[in-house]
């Protein structure tokens, strides 16, 4: 059976480069009938929060990526560890070392330093016997290293084929700390050895990672899974994706309005596709043509633009019943939810769904309709407001407003349309000064549909302190 895993740290918020690790380990156990495990690596204990941990439990759950198994934590299995680091050291494969913290972090995590093949010394391997008894009389910190043997550690990428590291690059690597915590190298191969992964799929930047895993693995005399290493995500200037090109969380895109289904269809995109180049999918039709012969190993290029563009693509084909729900989430969150009559917010989304991208942009382009005053922006004040003439076409308008018994969109539109015919002036002569005295703006939908929206009472008082502004200039 397939058994893949997303094993994220929970030091902050859940980023799109690890939703799109989750979305691939998810893909490819659902499409074979296999499990997909979540694991939280929380055993840095000054980095990890709840905070974080929610974040990510309920990020994954709101893009629809349920886990079969867990979650697991790192930090509730530090006796399997500690198990599994002393069969090393019994079987001469890992070693106690006492050397000081201060050279311990000269060559830091115990990786080379790019383009130099020196390794970190250390002169513990050979202690003798009673030089390691006084060091333990002395309860001298130690940790626990691994044994690098010579050679050459080769292992196969479904996305990159054949790799091979020499060993003669890596260091004795520390496998337990010093306060009795596992590396990250140590627990990740315990853990996905006893929990039978067959499949790691995880970001590039773990391919130096891998040898050193693959050394435990043998070492443990468990069974190696296959490895899949997906293309990095960078930004539009090639550079790798970070907060310096917006935002990278996954919280910022669900705050500003964006659909999951958008979010996993985009995603889906950064690193693989179908031989027909498709671009829009519905989660089944990922399901059924998701492939690891169709990921790249090419770098991925994240474009806030086509992610916009996509997410309006989905907002249009919402049911507007869905719509509706989630621009009435969005406004409660925003502490912007009024109440109106029934069936309001529902016209309301019918008549901006065609016309934004992203959920938030319904507010931003209708805050009017949400809020008891606007602001009336300077320059369309200037342009339509500010004429002696504009007064009466207004107040004429009012007294036609006041005077409709069955207030509806269709009677709006008959008295504004009579009152032209009365003053013999073109549609553009009310429509304008009355879209701003309004809305605030000078672009809107059609006017009768925002009079019908905003509600006779509201619409009366919008075009009182209309008024008000042109007569005082204030």
């Amino acid at each position: 059976m397939i058994r893949t895993r997303f094993a994220p740290s929970p030091t902050g918020y859940l980023h799109l480069g690890g939703v799109r690790t989750a979305l691939y380990n998810w893909l490819y156990a659902c499409q074979h009938q296999g499990k997909f495990i979540l694991r939280i690596e929380d055993t840095d204990v000054k980095r990890s929060t709840q905070k974080s941990l929610h974040n990510i439990l309920a990020s994954l759950k709101w893009l629809g990526l349920e886990w079969d198994e867990g979650p697991y934590f790192q930090s509730q299995r530090i006796k399997i560890y500690q198990e599994y680091a002393q069969k090393l050291i019994k079987a001469d494969k890992a070693y106690y070392c006492y050397c000081p913290a201060k050279d311990k972090e000269r060559i830091k995590e115990d990786f080379s330093r790019e383009g130099d093949v020196s390794k970190y010394r250390c002169h513990c391997k050979d202690l003798a016997t009673s030089k390691i008894k006084e060091y333990e009389a002395s309860i001298k910190p130690k940790v626990v290293r691994f044994k690098v043997l010579e050679g050459v550690t080769e292992f196969f990428d479904l996305v990159r084929d054949k790799i091979s590291f020499s060993n003669e690059t890596i260091s004795d690597f520390v496998i337990m700390k010093s306060d009795g915590n596992p590396t990250y190298n140590f627990s990740v191969v315990v853990d996905d050895a006893l929990m039978e992964i067959t499949h790691v799929i995880r970001g590039d930047d773990h391919i130096s990672n891998t040898p050193r895993q693959i050394m435990l693995f043998k070492a443990l005399d468990f069974k190696l899974p296959k490895f899949v290493h997906l293309s990095m995500i960078l930004g539009l200037d090639k550079k790798r994706l970070s907060k310096r090109h917006g935002a990278t969380s996954l919280t910022y895109f669900k705050k500003e309005g964006y659909l999951p289904e958008a979010l996993i269809n985009y995603l889906s995109l950064l690193g693989w596709s179908t031989v027909d180049s498709q671009q829009i999918f519905s989660k089944e039709e990922l399901l059924k043509k998701f492939s690891l012969k169709g990921l790249s190993k090419n770098p991925a290029i994240f474009d806030y633009e086509k992610m916009l563009w996509m997410n309006g693509e989905y907002l249009r084909k919402l049911r507007v019943e869905e719509l509706t729900k989630n621009l009435i989430g969005f406004l409660k969150k925003t502490k912007n939810y009024v109440f109106s009559r029934d069936n309001w917010y529902q016209e309301v989304a019918l008549l901006y769904q065609t016309r934004v991208k992203t959920i938030n942009e319904i507010f931003s382009q209708a805050d009017y309709l949400f809020k008891e005053d606007i602001e009336i922006e300077e320059e369309a004040a200037q342009m339509y407001l500010d004429r002696e003439e504009v007064i009466k076409i207004l107040m004429k308008v009012r007294e036609a407003i006041s005077q409709i018994s069955n207030f509806n969109q269709k009677n709006v539109e008959e008295a504004i349309k009579e009152l032209m015919i009365g003053l013999q002036i073109g549609a553009k002569e009310i429509i304008h000064p009355l879209r701003v005295a309004l809305t605030g703006k000078t672009a809107s939908p059609g006017i009768f549909e925002v009079i019908y929206l905003l509600g006779q009472e509201m619409v009366l008082k919008r075009i009182d302190r209309a008024l008000c502004l042109i007569k005082t200039g204030e």
